[in-house]
This record gives structure tokens, sequence and C-alpha cells, in this order.
């Protein structure tokens, strides 16, 4: 398990031991867990429940099925609920939900969990994809039951796009449902892809409402998240979890890529999965801070070196690629051109002056570095505390022609010894101004 301080990080590593791990070698849950969804605990103060599924060991029948946990802290210890398995992944099976050629699908995946309360009739709501096709997606269904531990039973299917040539004919992976000012938010990753030939290679993200929970009402204008506006190569944003703050919505979710082999970017190749987030916002002024050089980095320099910009996975050291221009599913001809400014942090030698660049690279849509674009001068006096910060000036899409997305580095000019502990954040400030543009 990660934490942070914000929703954009920094993020901490996970530690080596999973914070809650397999069962033995005849346990019902052997093989793997996965999708732990954690909410307090209502019957115990301080206390958290997390639900997941297992699978494939003895009583499963070969299908994703329910589990439960406790804990003091969300990190753990976690232990078990010695009554798991408290639902069957075959309970879920349905043959009406199953594409032709999928039979029988059955098995479930954790999208999100609601304890008790005036809006869920007092039950525990359990959100689910369920059953699995042979795409790896299904619907997602409701279960309610009194006790975490159950009777578990089936309340309805609350959105299904089941093979209607929409993009999520493909139905979704997990995806969480939430509740906020009133209403149920469910930013759902689909596919576009199914009957026979049903598939999830390219997965997007949706939005669907709800005044009760049970009745979900999709947004005309999904997916919301396109496939081609996010980071270069993804070709699929799966179990998508969102969070809202104020204006901005956090869209967390699984990517995984259009290529996994070795490139100039990512010479190591990529992992068959990451995680990575979307971000939406529904005001045009706005003040976005992502750190895209993070203390997992641990990143030094001496004078005359520059930062790395590339996909490097064995030394936790991702270069993020910016986008410069912003738009929406539902008005495609307006575009938001944030302005973009660059803050520096580093432990130096104290009382001496520092003259950095930060530089501003056209980033490609298959994800090679290119040209340097803007060179953003900083010049600052590290601290009696060996402390320096530093904003650089901004810059907007106009001043970054032909390109969609960029990366930026540090370059370590001049000064006295080496830099260390080196982080750079990213500024998104827009002040409501909305520019068009043709289709």
């Amino acid at each position: 398990m990660s934490t942070a301080a914000s929703p954009l990080g920094p993020w901490t590593k996970p530690p080596v031991q999973p914070n809650l791990d397999v069962g033995g070698s005849n346990a019902w849950d052997k093989d793997t867990i996965a999708s732990m969804n954690i909410v307090p605990d209502p019957d115990k103060l301080g206390g958290w429940i997390a639900f997941f599924e297992g699978g494939m060991g003895p009583g499963t029948q070969g299908d994703w099925t329910l589990g439960v946990a406790r804990a003091p802290h969300p990190t753990g210890p976690w232990v078990k609920s010695p009554l798991n398995p408290v639902l069957s992944g075959s309970a879920v099976h349905d043959p009406s939900r199953c594409f032709k050629g999928s039979e029988p699908c059955a098995g479930l995946y954790v999208a999100s969990v609601l304890p008790p309360a005036r809006y869920t009739n007092d039950s525990w709501w359990l959100y689910m994809e369920a059953p699995i096709n042979k795409n790896d997606e299904g619907p997602i269904a409701l279960w309610s039951s009194p006790t975490p531990e159950g009777p578990w039973a089936f309340v309805k299917y609350v959105l299904d796009g089941g093979n209607r040539g929409g993009w999520d004919s493909g139905r979704y992976s997990e995806s969480r449902v939430f509740r906020h000012d009133d209403l149920f938010h469910l930013f759902a990753s689909a596919s576009a892809v199914g009957g026979e030939r049903a598939n999830k290679d390219v997965e997007q993200i949706g939005w669907a409402v709800s005044a009760d929970g049970l009745n979900f009402r999709e947004y005309p204008h999904n997916p919301v998240c396109p496939q081609e506006g996010s980071t270069p190569l993804t070709s699929a944003m799966a179990e998508a979890h969102a969070l809202i703050e104020e204006q901005v919505i956090y869209i967390f979710h699984t990517i995984r890529w259009t290529h996994t082999g070795p490139s100039p970017f990512a010479p190591k190749g990529r992992n068959a999965e990451d995680l990575g987030v979307e971000i939406l916002t529904v005001s045009a002024s706005f003040l976005i801070q992502l750190p895209i050089i993070t203390p997992n980095w641990r990143l030094a320099l001496d004078p005359g070196q520059e930062s790395p910009c590339l996909y490097d996975w064995e030394s936790y050291r991702y270069c993020a690629a910016l986008k410069v221009a912003m738009t929406a599913s539902a008005a495609p001809t307006q575009v938001l051109y944030p302005l973009i400014s660059f803050n520096v942090s580093a432990s130096c030698k104290r009382l001496t002056a520092v003259h950095l660049n930060v530089l501003v690279k056209a980033f490609s849509n298959d994800a090679a570095v290119g040209e340097t674009l803007q060179k953003l001068p900083l010049y600052a006096t590290c601290g009696s505390t060996g402390q320096l910060t530093a904003t650089s000036k901004s810059v907007t899409a106009a001043e970054l022609p032909s390109t969609d997305f960029i990366v930026a580095t540090i370059e370590y000019v001049s000064g006295d010894g080496t830099l260390s502990a080196i982080t750079q954040t990213a500024i998104y400030k827009n002040d409501g101004t909305v520019h068009h543009r043709s289709r």
C-alpha cells in the first residue's frame, strides 16, 4: 500500500512485503488476491475493513471469490475473516450476461463498498464487476448484505453495456461507485468490443450518475477520458477509481500499454501494467500541482549534468509526459491552454549561488523525447538551512509549437558542489480563459 498527502503525490514506495498476503497452500485464496477496497469499520472506532477477491484455491470452483479482512490501520496488520470466503464466485453466474462463446461466465471483481447508511437502506452495498466474461469484463452489479460476512443478495445490474455498439459494448472492468454532493457517481472503465470477439485491448473511461445508487444515467458525451487523450502509448485505462476534491476529479486507473518492449525512452521495456491518473476539472479556472521528480528518484546532480528522462522501472524513475492543451468530450472545439511553470527544490551547499535550467522538450505520440522547445533559467541562492527552491517563468501551448505533450528535465549549469534530494513539480494554472479552434 502506498500513501500520499495529496492525490497527485508524491506517493511512498509500496512495501516489499504485501499488506495483505495470499493464503496458505490449501487456502481458498492461496494463489492470488486482488482489488482490495478498504473503508472505515462502523463497528469498531478507528478500525478498517477490506473487501477483496481471491482465487483460485479450494472451494472457489476456479472463480474469483469474495473475502473480508479487518485491521486497526489502513496499512495493517490485516486479519482475514474466519468466515471467508463470504460470497462464492459461482453464485454470480448469470447466462443472460454471458457473451456468446464465453459461457459459463462467473466470478467477481470488487469495485467499491458503501457501509450501512440511510441511502443504502442501512445495508452494506457492494458494487462488483460480475459475472466476468471471457474478455475479463462484465456488468457493474450491486449486491447487498446486513453484515460484511453476508448473507449477500443480488440487487440489480446498475450499468451494463452489453454489445450494443457503443463505447462500452464490451462491458466494464471493476470501477468505483462513490457518493458526492448527494449523488452517486461512477467513472467506469469500459471496452468497445463485445460478443464473440469480445476483448479489452482498448479501455476508455465514461461517467454515469444516479440519485439512488440503483438507476444510473450515462453522460451523453462518453467517453470523458478517450484513449487518444491520455499518455502516449496508452492502450487501456482500466479499473477506474475516482476521487472528487472541490472542482477537480482525479481518476486513478490501471494503464496497459500498446507496446511493452524496449525503446529509447524505455530501454528496459515497460511493465505489463502501471498505475496512472487522469485529471478532470469542472471549471476553466484552476491551479494544479503535479510532482514529476519525486523523492523516490533520489536524484543528485553535479554541475554540467542533466536529469534523465526515461521510463525506468528498475530505478523507480518515470519521466512524466505533460499535456499542454485540455479539451472536453462535450465541446471538442473549445480548448484550455494553461500556463505551465516548474518548481525545483534541492539540498545544496549553504549560502552558495546556483544556476539551473528547466529544459522543456517535445514528447511525441510514439513516446519519444524530442528537441528542446524552451529553456527556462532558474537563479537561486542556497539558504542557511542548505535548501533551495525556485520557480520558473510560465510557458503555454502557443510557445510550444507542434506538440501535444512535453517533458521537462533539470540542467545543473553552475554552482558549488552536488545538488541532492532534487524534486520538481509542474504547476498548471488557468484563469478561466477558453480558446476556440476548428475540429
